[in-house]
């Protein structure tokens, strides 16, 4: 009977380093997924992302119904309120962080390679604080990120490429998406007009659906106005 107090101790000890395994190296079971951008590779592998447990954990939703779970550290440590976006290029996973710090907004892109389980820094960056990032992109190793200035016709391009940044102004609407494309700054307005942008002048494009603008610049998808399908 002596021996009950040590044992119930024991287990109370080990139930207790379990729950801290468990907190730090998998990945936090609320259910939800941390990500404004979803990936998407070469072979058709989604990618998902959530954060919490002080770590980015990478989802990688296999074709064949697979899944692999990659805990990757990260520098600032990431909370709930950090926002996550996507990208594939060339078999390599960018990651795209933002979040605020003092009034100010920063967003940072990482690298994953393959076989590695560790976050590579490629760019980091200070934007404005009333930004709406809602398009990530990488082409050949070029980041392209689009934001639009809250409530405003302004529209902004950040570009590791020599660290560019672009204003463009749409003048004909307010801006609730906004996309890079090899033909320049795409633009949805909140009545479901499609603007692009051919150096600074917006012309817009005549078409007879309803239209929405697909989040990692890939293209645009119509539909009947109205439609019941």
């Amino acid at each position: 009977m002596r021996y009950i107090p040590k044992i119930i101790i024991s287990i109370i000890i080990y139930i207790f380093l379990l729950s801290l395994y468990g907190a730090f190296f998998l990945p936090s079971s609320d259910g939800k997924i941390s990500v404004k951008q979803v990936g998407m590779d070469e072979e058709g592998n989604v990618y998902l992302a959530r954060t919490g447990n002080w770590a980015l954990w990478l989802i990688k939703a296999e074709v064949g119904g697979g899944r692999e779970i990659i805990r990757c550290s990260t520098f600032p440590v990431v909370s709930e309120e950090t926002a996550v976006s996507l990208f594939c290029d060339e078999g390599v996973l960018y990651v795209q962080q933002s979040w605020y710090r003092q009034g100010r907004q920063f967003i940072k892109v990482s690298c994953l390679e393959k076989d590695r389980d560790s976050l590579t820094k490629v760019w980091e960056k200070e934007v404005e604080e009333d930004v709406d990032l809602c398009d990530f992109q990488v082409k050949k190793g070029i980041i392209f990120t689009t934001g639009i200035k809250c409530r405003s016709e302004e529209i902004f391009l950040y570009s590791n490429e020599e660290d560019k940044e672009r204003v463009v102004k749409l003048e004909v609407g307010i801006p609730v998406q906004a996309c890079y494309t090899p033909s320049g700054i795409m633009a949805l307005t909140e009545s479901q007009e499609l603007y692009c942008f051919d150096n600074e002048k917006a012309g817009k494009m005549y078409l007879k659906n309803g239209v929405y603008l697909q989040a990692g610049g890939k293209g645009f998808f119509s539909r009947n106005t109205g439609s019941r399908d």
